[in-house]
């Protein structure tokens, strides 16, 4: 069902794109890549409100059905050819088949040639290796899990309040792939595709910035190179899908001030309507966002305020559909549309500090030292580096008074140090070490340039950056080595700027093949040392079954979860009860999602038998402490037990 699913939605996304005056190739394809996230997240959207997610005849119905309406506007419309787009792909490809390759450009073929078999790589390892991100484990996909038991996403009882407040659009891209395999195979794609299609934006804004085909392709492959992407591109989490939707929304911006063009007004305010339905993080960009479409009304006078009504109604219409209902729900059921006041407030500390100023100082300084980051460069250089980062700067901290190694404005569990070697993997891995000189200095010469030149970009990529980096500075509750991932909108707002660097024609060679000797080594240096993936060792990906891979970053869980497997009937429906509020149920679901599983949320709940038996739970998996279970659940009867947690039968 997948097969027709798939091209359902995407012959319903060609036939639209046949129907809209855009003529090149990049913004034909995101056009197409918008469409499709579009159609599958406003289908499960409708579905939820039905309470039938997880009906796929359901779904195919939908699909059916937004076909055909597009097919009666095609007609209508003339018939355009859908199919133009293979054809214009078919162009490019002999094109490029017949360059000439020689020292001067060989850089750059080697550069795709590497980042084309690392994205091939990650392919496989998203078909191969299961998700194991520890957000994906206890939030991520444990949702997906229960929408695909429940048929929606509004709330359940559930001690992780993340699984029933966060933005669903991403996972529902996730859960339309579980939805018609019964199986999580295919989940990893969605961060995959994501980080093909910002890239793809990055080539198209590049372009847009007068850069050459070449300059552009460049910026392209230099983005896919930087670690944090090239390691999202594997996981279920949810920070390349926002990237691609911003990235996209901008380029679909900047594209209709040049050619002034109303459908890449409403393309904008799509991908950003359901980027708003995706990550909360977009809501650090959208200042920056504001202001730089102000600079383009009334300073830059590049776009009528028609425009700009239509494209903010088209964002809003965009989110209203396509994104409002969790905080809709949100709003309902616990008074604020992010989630429940305390879960909000634990999220958002460092704003109410009596020290301010100081906590925004000390993390200020913590990120952008992590940002001169230098993942991926060959051992010993990459420990050398770190040492010599540590020692140039921690007289300059100690000078200005920032003590960036205490314990102020962390979040709790984390201590900062300067000397600590991050993972090359994708919760700790920032963006190497050419990251930095995009995000940092390069950034700022551009922002310089473009004030000059009153050249609107450059002047935008700094203030998208800014922006970003002034309110996770003011939101975090502390700093922790995760923001990385967080700051790709920016990496990817700063990427086309990568293009200028081949821009002056007797240093180009010699810039281009640096860059690619430290993109190359990045990438191969990513397949290597993942050690979320890794690929040697006794715990290789090799040597495990699933449930190893899948704790390979909840190692501590591997025995229970054995434990279940080996008790559990695969189509049982298993209570899981815990005084805490975090554990990996994703794990607990199968393989196949044949698996029912009930979280006894309060957890005193356990004491009420006639609630358990109602639910019909046939075994129990609960952490045990002193007084946890209590007597009073004298129903259950244990029959195994494995690093604190008990497994019951209810009698």
């Amino acid at each position: 069902m997948i097969a027709l699913a798939f091209a359902l939605v995407l012959f319903t996304a060609l036939w639209l794109v046949s129907l809209l005056p855009l003529r090149g190739l990049v913004s034909q394809i995101l056009a197409v890549y918008l469409l499709c996230f579009t159609n599958i997240a406003l289908s499960l959207h409708i579905a939820n409100l039905l309470g039938v997610m997880n009906q796929p005849i359901i779904l195919l119905g939908l699909h059916t059905l937004f076909l055909m309406v597009v097919l009666a506007f095609w007609v209508k419309k003339g018939r355009p050819d859908p199919f133009a787009l293979w054809r214009c792909i078919l162009w490019w490809a002999r094109q490029i088949r017949s360059q000439k390759i020689t020292f001067q450009n060989a850089f750059l073929p080697l550069l795709a040639l590497t980042a084309g078999l690392g994205y091939l790589f990650n392919a496989f390892l998203n078909l191969y290796v299961p998700p194991n991100t520890v957000d994906s484990l206890s939030t991520h996909l444990s949702r997906v899990g229960f929408w695909l038991q429940r048929g929606s996403y509004f709330p359940w009882s559930t001690p992780r309040i993340w699984q029933i407040t966060y933005p669903v659009n991403a996972q529902l891209q996730m859960f339309w792939s579980v939805l018609f395999t019964r199986s999580d195979r295919l989940v990893g794609f969605t961060q995959w595709f994501a980080a093909l299609a910002a890239a793809l934006a990055v080539v198209g804004l590049a372009r847009l910035n007068k850069a050459t085909i070449s300059q552009a392709v460049f910026s392209g492959l230099v983005f896919l190179s930087l670690p944090a992407i090239m390691l999202q591109s594997t996981t279920t989490q949810n920070d390349l899908v926002i990237c691609a939707l911003f990235s996209v929304a901008i380029y679909f911006f900047f594209l209709a001030l040049q050619e002034k063009t109303l459908s890449s007004v409403l393309l904008s305010g799509l991908a950003l309507g359901l980027g708003v339905g995706t990550k909360q993080t977009i809501f650090f960009l959208l200042p920056a966002l504001a202001l730089a479409a102000l600079l383009a009304w009334l300073v830059f006078k590049q776009i009528p305020f028609k425009h700009l009504l239509v494209w903010a109604a088209a964002s809003l219409t965009a989110f209203g559909l396509i994104g409002s209902q969790i905080f809709i729900s949100n709003q309902i059921h616990f008074g604020n549309p992010l989630g429940s006041k305390a879960a909000v407030e634990q999220s958002t500390g460092i704003l109410r500090s009596d020290s301010l100023v100081e906590s925004s100082l000390i993390n200020g300084s913590r990120l952008l030292y992590q940002m001169a980051d230098l993942a991926g460069l060959p051992d010993p250089l990459w420990g050398y580096g770190i040492k010599a980062k540590a020692a140039l700067m921690k007289p300059v901290f100690s000078a200005l008074n920032i003590d960036v190694e205490s314990e102020k404005s962390s979040y709790p569990g984390h201590h900062f140090e300067l000397l600590r070697r991050y993972l090359l993997q994708e919760d700790e891995a920032w963006y190497g070490p050419l990251g930095f000189l995009l995000l940092v200095p390069w950034l700022l010469v551009e922002f310089i340039h473009g004030l000059r030149q009153k050249n609107l970009y450059r002047i935008s990529a700094f203030l998208f950056f800014a922006s970003f980096l002034i309110f996770d500075i003011l939101f975090r509750p502390g700093w922790d080595p995760y923001q990385g991932r967080y700051f790709m909108p920016a990496a990817a707002l700063a990427a086309p700027l990568a293009a200028d660097w081949l821009g002056h024609k007797r240093a180009s060679v010699w810039v281009g093949w640096l860059v690619s000797a430290v993109a190359v080594s990045t990438l191969i240096s990513c397949v290597l040392l993942n050690p979320a993936k890794p690929l040697e060792g006794h715990r290789s990906i090799w040597r495990l079954d699933r449930g190893g891979m899948m704790t390979l970053q909840n190692y501590y869980f591997i025995d229970t979860l054995k434990m279940v497997e080996k008790k559990v009937p695969s189509d049982a429906t298993l209570g899981i009860a815990s005084q805490k509020d975090y554990y990996p149920d994703y794990v607990f679901f199968g393989p196949r999602f044949e698996r029912t599983l009930i979280p006894v949320y309060p957890p005193e709940k356990i004491s009420d038998r006639g609630w358990v038996k109602a639910q019909q739970i046939d075994y129990m998996l609960v952490y045990l402490s002193d007084t946890y279970p209590p007597q009073d659940a004298a129903y259950l009867e244990k029959i195994a037990e494995s690093d604190l947690w008990g497994l019951f039968t209810v009698k």
